[in-house]
């Protein structure tokens, strides 16, 4: 598998161009990986740039993060109307749960609220919550955190809403 960048962050990605669409510019940057074997980052951070809002994204395979303010994965979105910031630590239970050495409830949870939508969607003639765009935007995302990440330099995104 690649790094935290595209297995993980694809989704802090997916999350920010949901709520704000897509951004003007994008910077990244990943410490050296403690991997001995596996080549790719295991930690990484991105920013994302729009202008009159930034959305500052981390995520780690390295460690578990049991503090109170985890940064496992986080999701910050600072605008200049209001700041929203989205965490697994919402609700957390002490029982491991598959690779998990607790279970996460807002991460199992994503994948119920996910089908249900989807079902929603094709069945009962729903509103689609994000289309397919949505996806490919955060596959930009993705791909320009990556570059920013090998050139240390902010990405200008030319994709149009």
């Amino acid at each position: 598998y690649s790094g935290i960048l595209e297995e993980v962050m694809v989704h802090h990605a997916y999350l920010a161009v949901s709520l704000l669409g897509t951004p003007e510019r994008v910077v990244a940057g990943a410490p050296t990986t403690g991997w001995v074997e596996h080549p790719e980052e295991d930690q990484a951070w991105m920013t994302l740039d729009y202008g009159s809002a930034t959305v500052h994204a981390f995520a780690t395979f390295a460690v578990d993060d049991m503090s109170n303010a985890p940064w496992t994965f986080i999701v910050k979105i600072l605008g200049t109307r209001g700041t929203a910031t989205l965490d697994w630590r919402t609700a957390i239970f002490n029982r491991p749960l598959g690779t998990l050495s607790t279970a996460i409830v807002p991460y199992e949870e994503s994948y119920r609220n996910e089908l249900l939508a989807f079902d929603e969607a094709i069945n009962n003639g729903g509103r689609i919550i994000s289309p397919i765009r949505d996806a490919a935007i955060a596959a930009q995302i993705t791909q320009a955190a990556n570059e920013s990440r090998a050139s240390g330099r902010f990405v200008t995104l030319t994709t149009e809403e």
